[in-house]
């Protein structure tokens, strides 16, 4: 089922500084950066609003306890395929009732990952499954994640057909894009938002450039990652930092043939129609 778009006009006008930009995921709440503030304190200066995203209980926590303490944090919460064998009723129950704070504006990251193993397909997909009840509940957009194995696009092939099916209706992102023209057609005529850090600015993916160049424009999202995925020039440099964020723009505007400021100005629309909680506080 295709949503409608939300014109930026009908927004909440947000005041605007020179360096308005937003970093739509990032992972200021694992180590180094959750002990080592000083690494990106000072990159809240060049963003306005940033979304540290949550992958277990721990971290999630850690991601809302951030949101309390910085007013240009956000935090999004949730249980990455690689923690659903740990995932219990009372991590279920918790997820439930955290999701209804203000400080959260998306459950997530959540999804496939057949990176590491397959033997974990099932009980995957059964959390990722539960998870989408909850945003559906809670009226919060969704942030997955899709890691294929080596060579191949099998998690987009399992990921694909579930959330353009069963969890159409649920706004959503898939973050650190990864996969064919094909699965992004297939995410696009859906209204389904594509994410993109690091990775684009590698020397040897043009074909994701080209996937990025071709992405509709109010369904592209700048992100880092951080600490993980440092973009070209800095690529194998841990840790990543938010900040960085504004090289993935300089890459999206190239390829899609904008100025930054209006590549940057077409991003923050995209990221404050799918994060709508990321309002003045």
């Amino acid at each position: 089922m295709k949503r409608p778009f939300l014109q930026a006009s009908s927004l909440k006008p947000l005041c605007r500084s020179p360096n308005w930009v937003i970093d739509t995921h990032c992972h200021l709440n694992t180590e180094p950066l959750w002990f080592e503030r000083d690494l990106w304190r000072a990159c809240l200066e060049k963003l306005t609003r940033v979304v540290v995203v949550g992958f277990d209980r721990v971290s999630s926590e850690r991601a809302m306890v951030l949101a309390s303490q910085y007013d240009a944090v956000y935090a999004a919460i949730g249980f990455h395929p690689d923690a659903a064998m740990d995932y219990t009723e009372q991590d279920a129950a918790w997820l439930r009732d955290a999701v209804s704070s203000p400080h959260v504006v998306a459950v997530g990251e959540i999804g496939i990952d057949l990176f590491r193993r397959h033997d974990t397909l099932a009980v995957q997909i059964d959390v990722m499954c539960d998870q989408q009840l909850v945003a559906r509940a809670a009226n919060k957009p969704i942030i997955y994640h899709c890691r294929s194995t080596v060579d191949t696009y099998n998690a987009y092939d399992v990921l694909l057909p579930q959330i353009t099916t069963t969890a159409a209706d649920i706004p959503a992102v898939v973050h650190c894009f990864g996969g064919t023209k094909e699965h992004a057609l297939a995410l696009w005529n859906n209204g389904f938002y594509t994410g993109f850090d690091g990775p684009i600015t590698y020397k040897k993916n043009q074909p994701l450039r080209e996937i990025a160049a071709a992405c509709p424009e109010q369904l592209f999202l700048a992100e880092t990652d951080a600490p993980y995925l440092s973009p070209e020039p800095l690529r194998g440099k841990f840790p990543n930092l938010p900040s960085r964020v504004q090289i993935i723009l300089d890459q999206l505007a190239d390829v899609r043939g904008l100025t930054r400021e209006q590549c940057t100005a077409q991003a923050d629309a995209n990221a404050l129609r799918l994060f709508a909680g990321m309002a003045p506080r």
